[in-house]
């Protein structure tokens, strides 16, 4: 009995490290689908195309923004839906680092004044002009989030809120 044991766990251990290595693939293979581009390049590709832009505000102290890069920002339908409804930018509120945003230099933390974000994570919907749609402050769910991708990419924004939308209360 004790040397079926002895042959029976590596062959666990063996399924265990290839189920891990499958998932991790599978990961790979979304993130391959999605990148986060710059602003300027965000902005001169909306104008071409009319996609939406979406903005991660972020700063690296904070756990939530933390949380959903780990968790929200590695879901694969969440990245299709990105890749397919936004060009999607990362703008830390902490960093000194210039970007372009309508044409003008300006640094990531003087941005993020700028549009008034306080908390963090934030979400930013713009249209393909980098107006503001909405503002979502805080973390959100990957189901809530999923829907809200949705919700703005399909312009339903323009015909229901987002609670009837989600509901499916809508026309």
């Amino acid at each position: 009995m004790h040397s079926i044991a002895k042959l029976l766990f590596p062959l666990i251990a063996l399924i265990a490290v290839s189920s891990i290595a499958c998932d991790y693939s599978s990961n790979e293979k979304s993130d391959e689908l999605f990148s986060w581009v710059s602003f300027d390049d965000a902005q001169n590709s909306a104008k071409v195309d009319g996609k939406k832009i979406l903005v991660n505000v972020y700063t690296n102290w904070c756990e939530y923004c933390k949380k959903m890069d780990q968790t929200v920002y590695r879901d694969s339908l969440i990245l299709a839906s990105m890749s397919e409804h936004y060009h999607s930018v990362r703008l830390n509120a902490d960093s000194d680092s210039l970007i372009i945003f309508n044409g003008k230099e300006i640094s990531q933390y003087e941005l993020a004044r700028e549009m008034g974000i306080r908390s963090y994570p934030t979400i930013l919907f713009l249209d393909s002009d980098g107006d503001l749609i909405l503002q979502i402050n805080g973390y959100m769910p990957t189901g809530d989030f999923i829907k809200m991708l949705a919700f703005i990419g399909e312009e339903a924004f323009e015909r229901t809120d987002f609670h009837e939308f989600a509901a499916g209360n809508y026309d």
